[in-house]
Parts: structure tokens; sequence; C-alpha cells
């Protein structure tokens, strides 16, 4: 009993020490990343929602939250259009935190399909900003959004 109640307590110090190092790895993820994807998710926000969603943030979790007159919305919340123009900001904010030095290609897939007239423009506009510095390869199956 003495030897298996010592294996058992080095198994509890082991996954001690580990759930100790997760913690300070996501802290380090936290600090090396997330602000920048804060900071980038408002700015994409901006130029693809305008004044539609103010308020739209990224928790330490990189989990997209909306202060709608006070009470927190998550993404779920909002039309597919609204979601995925969200979802479109949070890519390219998190592209733009994890590759600071390269200028990786980016695959976007029908990103426009739930989106309105006006949001499309606004994205297809953002695209063509970000095609300066970055090769973008997006597929559609509607000749409007081309």
């Amino acid at each position: 009993m003495k030897i298996e109640r010592k294996n058992e307590e080095n198994s509890r110090d082991i996954l001690d020490k580990t759930l100790s190092l997760l913690e300070m790895a996501k802290s380090n993820l936290f600090t090396q990343y997330v602000g920048g994807v804060e900071q980038n998710f408002s700015k994409y926000m901006q130029e693809l929602m305008g004044n539609d969603i103010n308020n739209a943030m990224v928790d330490h979790d990189l989990k997209i939250q909306v202060d709608e007159k006070g009470e927190v919305r998550e993404i779920g919340y909002f039309s597919a259009g609204m979601a995925d123009c969200m979802m479109l900001c949070m890519r390219l904010a998190l592209i733009d935190a994890l590759f600071k030095q390269e200028e990786p290609f980016i695959i976007l897939d029908d990103p426009f399909v739930n989106l309105d007239d006006n949001h499309t423009a606004y994205a297809l506009e953002t695209l063509n900003k970000i095609a300066q510095n970055k090769q973008i390869v997006y597929m559609v199956c509607n000749s409007s959004r081309i």
C-alpha cells in the first residue's frame, strides 16, 4: 500500500506540474498573441462593419463577444451574415498576429456567401487592401462576389 500511495503521489505531482506549465504557456500565448489579435480584430471590424457593430471584442479564450446595450452577446446570437463578417475579421486578425515577419498566402472558401451586398463590397475592399502585401485566393459560387 505504501508503494502504491507513493506512486499515486508521484503521479499527482506530475499532474500538478503539468497543469502549472500549461497555465504558464496559456499566459505566454496571451501576452504574445491575444493583444495583437484584439487590436487587429477591432481594426478589421471597423473596416468591414463600420458602425453596424460597436463594442465587438475578443476575450482571453479568443471568443468573439459583442457588448450590445450593456448585455454581452456571443457570436451565435447574430445573423449568419454578421457572424461570417466577425469570423472573417477574426481569421484575418489571427493571421496578422501569427505571421509577423512572413507574408503568408490566404485561402478563403466563399467567405461572402451570407453577406449582403453592402458588406460584400466592404469585405472585397478590405481583401483588396490586404492583397497589396499578401496573396489571397478565394473561391466563390456567385459571380456577383468576384
